[in-house]
């Protein structure tokens, strides 16, 4: 498998009628355990690179621990003996995140956490597009490159985007779609679904979440439940997690990469 860590993002506008879609994808990578920045926005005090001597001290950390005692105990099990295996056989993972735009400074920050924990052993690419998830299926997922391997994908499966616009049975069929595709390329990869962010009076959307919940139980798809770590959707205190614009605030990306990062790490 390739080696380094890297976060794509791919850029695709798509006009069809009078509706306008963008699919936004950051390119950068990290260098000597640097952080994940976009390539079209200037680098923040947590995306500053470190030092040659503090990237090499930092990479001496990460070679001294044995990288599977490095995971959550809580980790799911299929998860945490595929990673095991890879590192046993002296091959890197590969993670893919697929989500709305939403999900991208979660998924650098995600990403940056596991770089610091297994340097290059752990490469995460993220792809993220502002669409429904029938127009992802169509538009997004065809331009995925799955030769790269994914061992693990995890997704979130626009539910938001599809608020009011996508039935939840069409979700789910889109969601299994991308698991399939997932399970194509690699045939032990593993299929991780989390949830879109909160938003402040939900209604329907509640429901969309639930449902999305119970489908993954049902069919034994790993469940990242980051909503139990935010206030409830009918207190104004959501608001301070995430915009009325339905924009994540910076303690809204770190409520759900943390919800990531402790799920994989200790």
């Amino acid at each position: 498998m390739k080696k380094g860590f890297i976060l794509i993002v791919l850029l695709a506008v798509v006009c069809a009628g009078a509706l306008f879609y963008s699919t936004t994808v950051y390119n950068s990578k990290i260098r000597e355990a640097a952080s994940v920045k976009s390539a079209k926005q200037p680098p923040s005090e947590s995306s500053t690179p470190l030092t040659k001597n503090e990237a090499s001290t930092e990479s001496e950390k990460v070679l001294a621990a044995p990288k599977g005692d490095l995971l959550a105990e809580n980790l799911f099990p299929n998860v945490k003996s595929l990673m095991q295996k890879r590192f046993a056989d002296g091959e890197n993972v590969q993670m893919l995140i697929i989500g709305s735009g939403a999900i991208q400074p979660v998924a650098e920050r995600f990403a940056t956490a596991l770089t610091e924990k297994f340097g290059e052993s752990v490469t995460v690419d993220a792809v993220t597009a502002d669409m429904t998830s029938p127009q992802f299926i169509e538009q997004g997922l065809p331009e995925i490159d799955w030769s790269t391997g994914y061992d693990i994908v995890i997704y979130e499966p626009f539910t938001l985007k599809n608020n009011g616009e996508v039935v939840i049975e069409r979700e789910q069929q889109d969601l299994m779609k991308v698991k399939n595709t997932a399970l194509e390329s690699v045939k032990d990869a593993v299929f991780i679904v989390t949830p879109p962010q909160p938003i402040f009076q939900a209604n329907y959307y509640d429901r969309q979440v639930s449902a999305l919940k119970n489908f993954t139980a049902a069919n034994n798809i790993p469940f990242v439940d980051h909503w139990t770590s935010w206030p409830a959707t009918n207190s104004k205190d959501l608001l301070e997690f995430v915009g009325k614009d339905q924009s994540l605030t910076n303690r809204g990306v770190q409520t759900w990469s943390n919800a990531l990062i402790q799920t994989f790490l200790k």
